[in-house]
């Protein structure tokens, strides 16, 4: 894996950082209430840097907008492991990639935390991962889903 690009709170940490954040976000359950808008969607592209037919994760796939913009950077196989929690976040995601015309096959969905990404991965021999990333906030389009 050549990057891992986490945004909390709208500051981008880099992978030196990510246990000590993760257990943050393990032990004390730190959310952020934000909008559904990708928070520095073109900082996160300028690090991931994707490339045509490359494959990525995004662990908190929410609506779909840093899934949808590294889908159009990767085509026209580059496919993106979604992850969520929430088990509507597939169809809103969907949606977003229907607006654009992308083909919704190169998204691969699996229900469930990021925290368990080793074994989702495993599960779904997606191949080389160019990189993954994370958004851990809560947004509102998700507060108004559920």
């Amino acid at each position: 894996m050549e990057h891992v690009v986490i945004t909390v709170c709208q500051f981008q940490l880099d992978i030196e950082h990510w246990m000590l954040i993760m257990q943050y976000v393990l032990v004390v359950g730190f959310f952020v209430i934000g909008q559904h808008v990708p928070v520095l969607l073109q900082e996160v592209l300028k690090y991931l840097a994707p490339q045509p037919n490359e494959n990525f994760i995004d662990g908190t796939l929410g609506t779909g907008g840093y899934t949808k913009a590294i889908l159009e950077l990767t085509a026209p196989h580059g496919r993106v492991l979604g992850v969520d929690l929430d088990k509507e976040a597939y169809q809103r995601a969907q949606e977003t990639l229907a607006q654009d015309h992308i083909d919704k096959e190169r998204l691969l969905f699996r229900q469930g935390n990021f925290s368990a990404l080793r074994t989702i991965v495993a599960q779904t021999h997606l191949g080389k991962i160019s990189g993954i990333v994370l958004d851990l906030g809560l947004n509102t389009d998700s507060l108004e889903h559920s």
